[in-house]
């Protein structure tokens, strides 16, 4: 029977190798040894039933497989828990499309890279600006925010003058990409006012 694993480990069991607990990866299906001298990989087949054990989510005791059938039982007498082993495999890969989702990114960065272009440029002769790019969950609340001036402070300014703007894209991506552009000053080159149009599936994967 494995020692208690660390709480981030949803399912386990000992690498049959080098006998490290083993990390679940619910995208790929596959149990994955943490250890760098090790590193081997394993299908649920390729290991001993009675070797998994996971965490209860009720309580926190360690729960291991009943030695017939395929369920958890949780070993606390004051805890009903029991859950299949199938069931728990669904249980996992659904909380970690909730949380993470099926393209890696966490729920809380998925959302769209925008950009926004001016009908004229704003600053000095030496130094000045045409686009103003952002990020959101929900983009046509936040396109609607800048109209009605609450959103970013440049965005403000610019409504305020009587300065008119346009989308110039729109791609999915996270916020890191949005600081990348802005970073970058890149805005220009993914503007399709500024540019013939781009076929884009993945904003991050621009640049």
């Amino acid at each position: 029977m494995p020692s208690q694993p660390a709480p981030d480990l949803i399912l386990t069991a000992p690498c049959p190798r080098c006998n490290t607990l083993l990390r679940y990866d619910a995208i790929a299906r596959r149990f994955v040894c943490p250890l760098p001298s090790c590193e081997q990989v394993y299908r649920l087949g390729d290991l001993q039933p009675t070797t998994l054990a996971t965490h209860c989510t009720r309580c926190g005791h360690l729960m291991a497989l009943a030695r017939e059938g395929d369920v958890f039982l949780c070993p606390n007498p004051r805890c009903p828990r029991q859950i299949g082993l199938k069931a728990l495999l669904n249980e996992i890969i659904l909380d970690y499309e909730r949380t993470v989702g099926p393209d890696g990114v966490p729920a809380k960065r998925r959302g769209y890279v925008y950009i926004l272009h001016f009908d004229q440029p704003i600053g000095t002769e030496r130094k000045q600006a045409q686009h103003y790019t952002g990020w959101s969950r929900y983009l046509p609340a936040r396109i609607e925010a800048h109209r009605q001036r609450r959103g970013a402070k440049i965005m403000r300014f610019v409504v305020s003058i009587g300065i008119s703007f346009s989308i110039g894209f729109i791609g999915p991506g996270s916020p890191a990409f949005e600081t990348k552009i802005k970073r970058q000053k890149n805005a220009r080159r993914f503007c399709l006012i500024c540019n013939r149009p781009v076929v884009c599936n993945d904003a991050d994967d621009l640049i």
